[in-house]
């Protein structure tokens, strides 16, 4: 069995790191507010989860645990913890070695300036999702797509666009998700969420939005939206561990703004924070 490392707002990694070189681990965010480490159980399940699906022999995750509730007793302020697991040294060469020793990185960083907005308006970004069915869903260390994705909004933003964030597509042509959240729609009256089977996050607060949904009686299904059929949303919302449900007031397709119902979004905003009090 390979020892597993924990290292604690360590700022600098090893030279022959993999996930430095290669993005080889997985990570997750999680929100500390109120002096809670919020949904941190799901968050280990994730984490459990993508080590599997990466082949990472991560097994102390008692330890892991520990030394987690006891780095966010110190924490004074609200703010963003993040684990970041790495496959540990390994030096030049895709293929790991079986002796490489995990190591799992835990920081904390502030909360975004606009962590928690009333409302975003979204735009549909040229940057595509990679169709790959054995990483879907994992929080990879490689985001490449999501830099990408944040560099064209950036530049749209900076030629004068009034969309916070774009929402991206699959190959064929599916939103699937924000550059940095999951995605819900309305459509005909019920609450979708595009499928991750193939590319995209599982979000943490994605499966605890959809457990609340169920819970509270809303119909929910997990479906694609068809860029063509964009159109036909009557309300739509974001979530993601740090600002956790964010209603959209508008979506563009690049040629016409639609105007979405901002109170069926803002019920589920309510309810998501309402239990998450409840949880603490």
């Amino acid at each position: 069995m390979t020892k597993n490392i924990i290292k604690l707002n360590q700022a600098t990694v090893g030279a022959s790191d993999r996930s430095f070189f290669y993005g080889d681990g997985c990570f997750t965010t999680i929100a500390h507010r109120n002096n809670q480490l919020e949904l941190i159980d799901r968050h280990f399940s994730r984490l459990q989860n993508d080590c599997e699906k990466l082949g990472i022999d991560w097994h102390d995750w008692v330890n892991l645990e520990m030394k987690l509730v006891e780095f966010g007793k110190q924490l004074t302020s609200d703010c963003v913890v993040k684990i970041l697991i790495s496959r540990g040294e390994g030096g030049r060469g895709y293929a790991p070695s079986k002796l490489a020793e995990p190591v799992a990185y835990i920081s904390s960083h502030p909360l975004p300036v606009k962590s928690v907005p009333k409302f975003v308006s979204l735009g549909v970004g040229e940057t595509e999702l990679i169709d790959h069915p054995k990483l879907a869903g994992a929080k990879h260390n490689n985001r490449l797509v999501q830099v990408l994705a944040k560099q064209e909004l950036a530049i749209l933003q900076a030629d004068g666009s009034e969309i916070d964030d774009l929402l991206l597509c699959n190959p064929a042509g599916d939103i699937i998700e924000a550059t940095s959240a999951n995605f819900f729609y309305m459509k005909n009256n019920k609450w979708h969420t595009p499928f991750v089977n193939s590319e995209g996050v599982a979000g943490v607060m994605r499966e605890y939005v959809l457990e609340m949904l169920c819970t509270s009686g809303q119909s929910v299904s997990k479906k694609n939206l068809s860029f063509e059929t964009l159109p036909q949303v009557q309300a739509a919302f974001l979530t993601n561990a740090v600002m956790q449900v964010t209603p959209v007031k508008s979506i563009t397709d690049g040629h016409h703004w639609y105007q979405l119902n901002l109170s069926s979004s803002k019920q589920i905003q309510t309810l998501v924070s309402d239990t998450l009090q409840e949880r603490r």
